[in-house]
């Protein structure tokens, strides 16, 4: 029985993201053709002078742009965000870079915590000693006063 819905949940994401593609498609060819007007004049260089190849292009940019926010917003979803954003893309950090970075941070603290302990202990026995020496020169004060 869960089986069943497990595949039930896996086939409702993927009919999900996929109308979420497909949205984001209509919504960048009404966006390039609709909203964004053709400039008049010279088009530029990379249009190759055609208005059509312009419009092409801007629906391919704008889609792009729909299908990197929607790739980061669903790893996202997943814990994972990523670690560099650059021309070449996106990228995300390894599982063993990112496990081991996690094994090497908790190896520190475990350190860190001991040196903290260590340092608590030397505290102690520097105030045991400050203590036992204001005790002497507190005992030492009063048999001088007793002899006066």
């Amino acid at each position: 029985m869960e089986s069943r819905s497990r595949r039930s949940l896996v086939s409702r994401r993927r009919v999900a993201v996929a109308a979420l593609v497909f949205g984001g498609l209509i919504a960048s060819i009404v966006a390039a053709v609709f909203l964004i007007e053709l400039p008049t004049g010279d088009l530029p260089g990379i249009a190759l002078e055609s208005g059509a190849i312009l419009v092409i292009e801007r629906i391919a940019v704008l889609f792009a742009v729909w299908l990197l926010a929607l790739v980061v917003a669903a790893r996202a979803l997943a814990g994972e965000l990523p670690i560099e954003i650059s021309g070449r893309g996106l990228r995300y950090a390894d599982a063993d870079t990112a496990e081991k970075g996690l094994l090497d941070s908790e190896g520190a603290f475990k350190g860190l915590y001991g040196e903290i302990e260590e340092l608590r202990e030397a505290v102690a026995a520097i105030e045991k000693r400050r203590n036992a020496a204001d005790h002497r020169r507190y005992a030492m004060r009063s048999g001088d006063d007793e002899g006066n």
